[in-house]
């Protein structure tokens, strides 16, 4: 082969890799992905005084390639037939914050006490760029409720 055939077969290399290196780098965009870190077992959230509120946090990581962009972040309790409770929890940030590619956000919950001993199941829905995170659903105890 000639010294042109050479030429243009690198050539049309080289035109191959900087279109490939332009599609990576500025067209396909990763998506965000959060993982939830250190959340609750089923043994963790109980408590023996019925005026106590519970407390935990857990953190928002975010694996992906891309800014996350939360919306929300809801706690709902339910029996242990499945109704939604009327207690409320407070959330720490609950909406309209961001987490950066490979960075975490940490989020404190408190469930407030229900002044009577009960038992209760909460789940976490965390809305993020048109996509719900849902957490394990965990039971939270009050007081020395047995059955």
């Amino acid at each position: 082969m000639s010294w042109k055939t050479w030429t243009k077969i690198s050539a049309v290399i080289i035109f191959i890799l900087t279109i490939t290196g332009f599609y990576f780098n500025y067209i396909q965009q990763e998506e965000a992905l959060l993982t939830l870190q250190n959340f609750p077992t089923e043994t963790d959230l109980d408590t023996l005084d019925i005026e106590e509120d519970i407390t935990f946090t857990f953190f928002l990581y975010n694996e992906g390639g891309k800014t996350a962009f939360v919306q929300s972040i809801l706690a709902t309790q339910t029996d242990e037939d499945g109704n939604t409770l009327a207690q409320s929890a407070s959330i720490d940030p609950q909406e309209d914050f961001s987490i950066e590619a490979g960075e975490s956000q940490e989020i404190t919950v408190t469930l407030q006490a229900p002044l009577e001993e009960t038992s209760s199941n909460v789940n976490i829905e965390i809305y993020f760029d048109e996509t719900i995170l849902q957490s394990p659903t965990i039971p939270v105890l009050w007081g020395n409720y047995l059955e």
